[in-house]
């Protein structure tokens, strides 16, 4: 990201929907519009600070998405709760699932469910 942000320093990263969050984690996806670039970040927060956080700089095409071969690292589903919806647009229906280690490299599955069936879906890779 720093390498990034060094050759592009007057980007503005913009956060989109959808917005997932529970317990002290977060995962969004974000872009910067003027660039035609989207992205996503998974953290985790203590004291209103950012303790952890990964990337996700690449997004994956539906032919490129892997098969995930073991059990998500991370896990986040939105709660059925009007008070977080209202506060930062954390939908019921959506979950994030965290694939991979550090050493063999990371991605995230965003999925939108209605009904128990996956009805939207993105795949970001580090």
């Amino acid at each position: 990201m720093h390498q990034f942000q060094v050759q592009a320093p007057g980007a503005l990263v913009v956060t989109h929907r959808p917005n997932v969050a529970r317990g002290d984690w977060t995962a969004t996806i974000g872009g910067i519009p003027s660039m035609g670039v989207r992205m996503a970040t998974v953290a985790q927060w203590r004291g209103g600070q950012i303790i952890r956080e990964i990337l996700f700089m690449r997004e994956l095409s539906a032919e490129e998405t892997p098969r995930p071969t073991a059990r998500p690292s991370l896990t986040l589903t939105n709660p059925d709760d009007e008070g977080l919806r209202r506060a930062a647009g954390v939908y019921q229906g959506w979950s994030c699932a965290v694939h991979g280690t550090a050493l063999g490299g990371w991605t995230v599955t965003f999925a939108r469910r209605d009904r128990g069936l996956v009805v939207e879906q993105y795949v970001f890779a580090e």
